[in-house]
């Protein structure tokens, strides 16, 4: 197709397909997709689409981008990768460009704490200026964002339209609506607190659609960003976390954009980050960390309001040195500590320990750390066996002594290697090879005394010793139990000639009975062999003749 509606900037692929549809004049759902993928059953997705590869090869003419283009450019494909490593971004784009599915569940985005858009979104100053420049409106790619709230570019609380984002018809590709006059759209969140912070994570989740791919596949760690303004792994940390967050971004940004679970805090996922990360984490809980850390300020300062205004804190603020400068000041003028706090925005508590000067720690004897290396080295050289643990079991006080004051040294020490002990099989294996082997022995004997017969094969003779997994993987070391099976073991074959020995001996004359009837009691086809039994049967007829010149009885065994 040559003659094709243009994508406009930040436009959804979903929503070009949709105005394709409504130029043309395609009623049909899957009337549109034979000529645009060669195929009339490609799914409608919005936020990653696939089989983007026949979509770019039969509409370069007129867009003129490849199918890597396509998904960078006009689906949600940055968002959900950013954070990702870079090789489960290649196997997502390699899936979008062929006919893959469940990327959404590959990326986590059913399972993530993020609420997803259910219907589609759009600002209105964005949709007046659409139809003013295009002449027409569409879907924005920024608007559909998991947790985004307001628009990006204007910071106008977005509107559910009633078109499904996830259309109700699986071929089904909905336009965005031209005139939203008579159109009840509704809100997508209540009144916002911190409207500021709301644009703040819209923009920064904007950006993450136009920015390459990380080139790293380490997971994004917010401890140390967390530490510097306060947050250590302490106990209550992560309470003093959820209720700086809370006051941060606002109560109704948190119920608009997270899922809330009956006796569970919308912000429980807050305690991940205080840890080392090993899972990946929804983008939306990324994108949040990067606006709280960025508006929350560095240590001393405190979140700040619009206005540059302190709106909370945290222990030890009392040691900032323009706060201290300022009470100063005012504890010098006259000013009561209660005036202070007042005028600080603090604690009144806070507000003495800023006019208190601070204690200087006591100073002691200064230690001896060189004693302390010594001994921890001679005591590891008289224990060459014992590692740091064992060593710290007998020398609990220079151990703790070394981790408080030279944590740096304890860690780097390395413990003498150990003797090596003389390694002692736990297993005998040749009591056990020759006991396995007379018992393989036995057991054959009691499967051909058995009636009806039955063939001494490997796997039943093993399954009644219960033998398979033993012999299975430890087959070298069992030697004898091996020439055992082999030995009593017997094909199909040599099993048809026992059967057929054991008809003819039953016979008095074993010349009389036929051929075909000899098979025939024995249960053996004929057919299913090339020289229709006649070699079994010579077989069991020299059988026959070599036990009864030995002069033996039972020709079965």
């Amino acid at each position: 197709m040559r003659v094709l509606p243009r994508p406009y900037p930040d436009e959804l692929l979903y929503s070009v397909i949709a105005r394709t549809a409504y130029h043309y004049g395609y009623w049909s759902p899957t009337q549109l997709l034979l000529p645009l993928f060669g195929s009339r059953e490609v799914i409608a997705v919005p936020d990653l689409p696939s089989n983007l590869a026949a979509l770019a090869e039969r509409t370069f003419d007129a867009w003129g981008l490849t199918a890597e283009e396509l998904a960078a450019r006009h689906t949600l494909l940055g968002y959900y990768t950013y954070f990702q490593g870079l090789g489960l971004r290649q196997a997502i784009l390699a899936s979008m460009c062929e006919r893959g599915g469940f990327n959404q569940v590959r990326l986590g985005i059913c399972a993530g704490s993020a609420l997803n858009p259910k219907r589609f979104r759009l600002c209105l100053q964005c949709h007046h200026e659409d139809r003013v420049q295009y002449g027409e409106a569409y879907w924005h790619r920024s608007h559909q964002l998991p947790g985004v709230l307001v628009c990006d570019r204007h910071g106008a609380v977005l509107r559910a339209t009633s078109v499904p984002f996830r259309p109700a018809g699986r071929h089904e590709y909905a336009a965005a609506p031209q005139d939203v006059s008579h159109t009840d759209l509704q809100p997508i969140a209540g009144a916002l607190q911190r409207t500021e912070f709301a644009q703040r994570i819209a923009m920064r989740s904007a950006l993450l659609l136009q920015l390459a791919p990380r080139d790293t596949d380490a997971l994004p760690d917010y401890r140390d960003a967390l530490a510097s303004r306060g947050f250590t792994r302490k106990r209550g940390t992560a309470e003093r976390l959820r209720e700086a967050a809370r006051s941060c971004c606002g109560a109704g940004l948190v119920e608009a954009s997270f899922r809330t679970e009956t006796g569970r805090d919308p912000l429980q996922w807050l305690e991940d980050v205080l840890r080392k990360p090993r899972r990946a984490m929804h983008p939306y809980r990324h994108v949040f960390m990067e606006a709280f850390l960025e508006a929350y300020g560095e240590r001393g300062q405190g979140p700040m309001d619009d206005a540059g205004r302190r709106t909370g804190g945290w222990w030890g603020l009392y040691r900032d040195s323009r706060l201290r400068h300022e009470a100063a000041l005012m504890a010098r003028q006259g000013f009561t500590t209660h005036a202070i706090a007042n005028a600080l925005d603090v604690d009144w508590k806070t507000a003495q320990r800023l006019v208190d000067p601070i204690e200087a720690p006591a100073s002691g004897p200064t230690r001896d750390e060189t004693a302390d290396r010594e001994a921890w080295t001679l005591l590891s050289n008289e224990h060459p066996g014992f590692g740091k643990k064992g060593l710290r079991q007998m020398q609990p006080a220079l151990y703790t002594r070394l981790y408080r004051h030279d944590r740096a040294w304890l860690r780097a020490f390395r413990a003498g290697a150990p003797a090596a002990s003389e390694s002692r099989p736990r297993v005998d294996w040749a009591a056990r090879d020759a006991r396995l082997c007379e018992l393989v022995r036995a057991q054959a004997q009691a499967i051909r005394e058995q009636v009806p017969m039955r063939r001494v094969s490997r796997n039943h003779l093993l399954g009644c010793l219960d033998a398979r997994a033993l012999v299975a993987h430890r087959a070298q070391k069992l030697p004898q139990t091996m020439a055992a099976l082999d030995e009593v073991c017997e094909s199909v074959e040599a099993f048809q000639v026992r059967r057929l020995t054991q008809v003819l001996a039953e016979h008095t004359d074993a010349t009389a009975i036929t051929a075909a009837k000899a098979l025939w009691e024995a249960r053996i086809e004929p057919s299913r062999s090339a020289d229709r039994g006649r070699t079994l049967l010579a077989l069991a007829r020299a059988q026959i003749d070599s036990v009864r010149i030995q002069g033996g009885t039972d020709v079965s065994k």
